[in-house]
């Protein structure tokens, strides 16, 4: 027997590493399509049923929890949001209408199954819900202000200077 036709495991952890960066690289899509529809939200909520590994689409939250949209479906699919995307957004779905949330929880789905998205921040879970049997995925829509190891404020507020609490 010889091994010069057989792959090594590497080369498949190196294929998911792959896949998995593949996928987060697609999340600020799914965030600016989101954005563009709700300027003040900061979060896409999705849960994940019980039985199944598949994501649905839940709501659009600001920073503090309140819904700006909730999805709903009824036997045509999702309502659309509501309003187009600009041309080069857009395009960037390729045959696919982001005004319409299924093709966006579609990547979604597809995302989540090279880099699994996590849980919605608590400060936009509603009451209840951090210890409910589905505690509520979320993807940021913003991004996060890096913050202080010493005081978790935001850094900005520290204009440069070195943390004031000891």
């Amino acid at each position: 027997m010889t091994t010069a036709d057989l792959a090594p495991v590497s080369a498949l952890t190196a294929a998911e590493k792959a896949a998995a960066a593949a996928a987060r690289s697609l999340l600020p899509l799914v965030a600016e399509t989101v954005r563009h529809q709700f300027p003040d939200a900061a979060f896409l909520v999705l849960t994940r049923e019980y039985d199944e590994d598949e994501l649905e689409l839940d709501s659009v939250r600001t920073a503090n929890g309140k819904i700006v949209w909730s999805f709903r479906w009824d036997h045509t699919g999702y309502e659309r949001f509501p309003k187009p995307v600009p041309a080069e957004l857009a395009a960037l779905w390729g045959a696919d209408d982001p005004q319409d949330p299924a093709p966006v929880q579609d990547l979604v789905q597809r995302i989540d199954r090279f880099a699994r998205i996590g849980f919605l921040a608590p400060s936009a879970m509603r009451m209840g819900e951090a210890n409910a049997d589905r505690t509520p995925l979320g993807i940021p829509l913003v991004e996060e202000p890096k913050r202080c190891a010493v005081c978790q404020t935001p850094i900005a507020e520290h204009a440069g200077r070195i943390c004031p609490r000891p």
